[in-house]
């Protein structure tokens, strides 16, 4: 699932265990994204420089990083390597930059998960802020960059469009919002494209 209605054509791109293709998909469209088949995990060794290589080709070109983790993976070692290696010096020059911990609904305990308020129960809300505060550690960026979600579930959609809206200018904020679904969209993300709009 997806909070947009279709591809988003500002350049958005997923961290690299979601990354397997080696031309962009609409890429015509100005959409970056690489889907990942399960086959295709990245490995390290002898196609680490063909990533590398990808990655330093794409990443001058983005206006918005999402790197996308599992919430209930334990460690994110080759993530880690990627990011220090190729993402991190773009960030210093100030790229925008997210975590996205997807599949948040599924850490433990899972079967904790609150059906009818579409949330996590206590004990997975407290884990949940703990993976979140060591995914900020890891990565050396502020809590603030690392957003839960279950695309599954719907949850946490609201908030990860809002923190891509107030991250980007103008317009591929407003591109942005014309592409979410309208459920996803906040009042407060709404109050802001419509500002954008009027510059």
């Amino acid at each position: 699932a997806s909070p947009c209605r279709r591809p988003v054509p500002g350049p958005i791109a997923p961290g690299p265990k979601t990354i397997a293709a080696r031309t962009p998909l609409q890429q015509s469209a100005g959409f970056v994204w690489h889907p990942l088949n399960d086959g295709e995990a990245l490995r390290r060794g002898e196609r680490d420089k063909e990533y590398a290589a990808l990655y330093a080709s794409l990443l001058p070109k983005l206006d918005l990083l999402l790197w996308v983790l599992r919430a209930d993976d334990r460690a994110y070692s080759v993530d880690i390597d990627f990011y220090t290696q190729l993402v991190k010096p773009h960030l210093d020059e100030g790229k925008p930059f997210l975590v996205v911990l997807n599949q948040a609904d599924k850490i433990e305990p899972v079967r904790e998960w609150d059906l009818d308020a579409n949330r996590p129960g206590s004990k997975q809300s407290r884990n949940l802020q703990e993976k979140i505060e060591y995914v900020a550690r890891t990565f050396g960026i502020p809590r603030s960059r690392v957003v839960a979600v279950s695309a599954e579930e719907h949850y946490g959609l609201q908030h990860l469009v809002e923190e891509m809206v107030f991250m980007l200018p103008d317009k591929p904020r407003v591109t942005l919002g014309t592409r979410v679904k309208p459920e996803n969209i906040s009042q407060r993300t709404r109050e802001a494209l419509r500002e954008s709009v009027s510059r």
